[in-house]
């Protein structure tokens, strides 16, 4: 994911660590922001982060072992 320099200072000055905060500031930053450059900022690094996740996975262990199929 590649960030531009506001975005990474947006997602740097926010007071949350789980994606439903962080997602839930970018969202208030995009409605009342008065810079227009602000906004879309906010609306881009929104679309970059939805899909991730909030869990956590090791390194050693890839997100698709914890998965099994079902029969």
């Amino acid at each position: 994911m590649e960030l531009n320099e506001m975005e990474k200072r947006m997602l740097y000055q926010t007071e949350g660590s789980e994606r439903y905060a962080v997602l839930h500031e970018m969202l208030m930053a995009s409605r009342y922001a008065k810079d227009p450059d602000r906004r879309k900022a906010a609306d881009s690094l929104m679309e970059k982060l939805r899909p991730l996740s909030d869990e956590y996975y090791p390194p050693w262990e890839p997100p698709v072992s914890r998965f099994r199929a079902i029969r």
